[in-house]
């Protein structure tokens, strides 16, 4: 696999300038630059960050099957957010989930008590950034709710 090309192809098909990916990835636009015109390959850090920029995993990259998920800005926010969980808030939230996928599109959620008594028992994140030039998350705290 070539990595630059297929980063070059991936950016094309979003009709996405290498400043405009600078941007979206908080890589400086010349260290993008000389990767797709000297074909210098990027760090891990660098290829992550252009990945998650243009919508998609490290993993979904160097996936043979060519088959990239496109997320949305609130998925992938939402994926973010989720891989900082600890694991027993990532199984409470999974529960929600499942459960929520198998009420009726009619029925209001607080209708359902088990669902309603799983939300009392998880804990509140809180997010903070740090980094007001990337409002990137920085900081991840979860505290129980009251």
């Amino acid at each position: 696999m070539d990595i630059i090309d297929k980063l070059n192809r991936l950016r094309l098909e979003r009709n996405m300038s290498v400043y405009r990916l600078a941007e979206l990835s908080g890589i400086n636009q010349s260290t993008l630059a000389n990767t797709f015109s000297r074909g210098t390959v990027p760090s891990i850090h660098t290829l992550e960050a252009v990945c998650s920029a243009m919508g998609f995993t490290l993993a979904q990259f160097f996936s043979e099957d060519e088959v990239v998920v496109r997320l949305t800005p609130e998925e992938a926010r939402f994926f973010e957010n989720y891989k900082r969980l600890p694991p027993d808030i990532k199984k409470a939230v999974n529960d929600i989930v499942s459960e929520s996928i198998s009420l009726e599109p009619s029925t209001p959620m607080t209708s359902y008590p088990s669902l309603e008594s799983s939300r009392e028992r998880l804990p509140v994140p809180q997010a903070r950034s740090n980094n007001s030039s990337t409002g990137r998350l920085t900081h991840l705290r979860i505290s129980p709710s009251k």
